[in-house]
């Protein structure tokens, strides 16, 4: 049945009317409840500036309404015309072919949803600049409380008003960063609502081993995702990054898309012009072309210039929104001993041109430990199996579990709680040596406790301010080394 213009051919039943009929309806997207203060006389975007409070920048919102007034400098107010026109010629011809009958942009839509027009190509409550808290003293139930209700269990939303013209699949790499994460969906959910997405998010994090391999649980969260949501577009996104600007419209060409242009963290400017990372987005079988991301690469660095390789091998080079509103904000963090510097990057990146084809999706072998629909996104915990891959040596002990008269207080001898995996706290007390002897651990509502054990606490005496909980104490004289790379070890004492 075509649709042109909201009415059904040969009849005069309404989007409005169809949407009545949903078997499971979905919320109608939010409006802000101060959007009139950004319209000036129905303007596109009125020109305004919000401090942002974090940082005390000021950050400019919005567009000019006929050219005649520029935000920034006319120069940069161009390049931004140039981009909106081309994501209206896009959506040209998608109009063009769903009016032919001939429409294979998007799967697994219910009839219902097929029936409405397609949603407006520049959504029409952005609102440019954006002010964002970096803070995070909420939890993900108090979040999807506030303004998210109608995000369904596992992460996913749709426009109720019209046909979303993509549909996109989320993929997060993760670990130990309830924070980010936090911060990342507070900030980011009402920005995919506001671009009228179809979209669900998929956090994939790294159980097993303990070195943090971040291309490997994007390989995972792609063919974990391929199972559950039938998306025409999938975006790997860092957790510690977020937009600064809703203009940059997130979806998929005809290239790969390259999002984080312009970082804080790099003043704003293109690192170098081959980077590939951060925020990249692209149709399903433009990844299958590349075999997805390298799984060799173990803690930081390396994947994203792989990843850059492998898509100028096929397309020679992608698509990247304007500077001036490709901009992202960094949530500072200290780098973790389990995801530190990759020092043999380098090396195995000089092997590229020989292993591409055999070194990605088709290579990754990894067991799903566990997956829930969580009210804001869908989360993944994998174990990945490192043989035959590069993973770098460090030091492992062998501990036994205590029993429950085993306990330490915190001036006795154990640290201050870290939120930290089980795997990554015992990787931390490995990574001590003979200065750690044994970690607490625990999960809590959202987080996770870790409690190096720094002091000889067994046969402590039970005080109000001792603490009692799961204990794992090394065994003497029992270190070994796990890996099959050239990593850096530090071997026996």
């Amino acid at each position: 049945m075509n649709v042109k213009n909201g009415v059904l051919a040969g009849g005069t039943t309404s989007a409005s009317a169809l949407r009545e009929t949903r078997t499971t309806p979905l919320s109608q997207l939010e409006r802000n409840s101060d959007d009139s203060a950004l319209r000036e006389n129905d303007e596109r975007f009125a020109i305004i500036e919000r401090r942002q409070p974090t940082t005390g920048r000021r950050l400019p919102v919005g567009l000019p309404d006929d050219g005649t007034r520029c935000n920034g400098s006319c120069a940069e107010q161009t390049e931004i015309d140039k981009y909106f026109n081309t994501e209206q010629e896009k959506c040209t011809k998608q109009d063009e072919r769903y009016d032919d009958g001939n429409n294979t942009d998007i799967v697994g839509y219910d009839d219902i949803t097929e029936q409405l027009v397609y949603c407006p190509c520049i959504p029409p409550n952005l609102k440019g600049r954006l002010t964002i808290d970096l803070s995070s003293n909420f939890t993900l139930n108090e979040i999807r409380g506030w303004q998210h209700a109608d995000v369904l269990p596992g992460g996913e939303w749709q426009p109720m008003d019209c046909r979303a013209r993509t549909r996109l699949a989320i993929v997060i790499p993760y670990r130990d960063r309830m924070h980010h994460l936090r911060v990342f969906l507070n900030h980011m959910l009402p920005i995919l609502k506001r671009q009228l997405a179809h979209f669900r998010i998929f956090v994939v994090e790294q159980n097993e081993p303990a070195v943090f391999n971040k291309a490997a649980m994007m390989n995972i969260g792609y063919l974990e995702a391929a199972k559950t949501f039938p998306f025409d577009c999938v975006m790997f996104h860092d957790v510690d990054i977020v937009m600064e600007d809703d203009r940059s419209l997130l979806n998929c060409g005809d290239k790969p898309h390259h999002y984080a242009v312009s970082l804080d963290r790099w003043k704003y400017r293109l690192k170098y012009e081959r980077i590939f990372g951060g925020v990249v987005a692209m149709r399903p079988a433009m990844f299958n072309r590349t075999n997805g991301f390298s799984n060799s690469f173990f803690g930081w660095g390396g994947e994203d210039d792989d990843m850059s390789y492998r898509v100028r091998r096929v397309w020679k080079t992608w698509f990247r929104p304007p500077v001036e509103i490709a901009r992202y904000t960094t949530i500072k963090h200290d780098r973790e001993p389990a995801n530190a510097v990759n020092k043999e990057r380098m090396q195995i990146m000089r092997r590229q041109a020989h292993r591409y084809k055999k070194d990605g999706l088709n290579s990754v072998h990894y067991t799903v430990k566990d997956a829930q629909r969580k009210p804001l996104y869908t989360w993944i915990l994998a174990d990945l199996n490192v043989s035959g891959l590069p993973y770098p040596n460090h030091p492992t002990f062998n501990y036994s579990l205590a029993d429950d008269r085993v306990t330490c207080s915190h001036d006795d001898g154990m640290t201050s709680p870290i939120d930290l995996s089980r795997v990554t706290c015992q990787y931390e007390c490995d990574r001590l040596k003979n200065d750690c002897l044994g970690y607490s651990h625990r999960d809590l509502d959202e987080v996770k406790e870790c409690r190096l054990i720094r002091g000889n606490c067994s046969g402590l005496a039970v005080t109000r301010q001792t603490v009692s909980r799961l204990s794992y104490l090394k065994l003497p004289l029992t270190l070994s080394f796990t890996g099959t790379g050239t990593g850096n070890g530090t071997g026996n004492d």
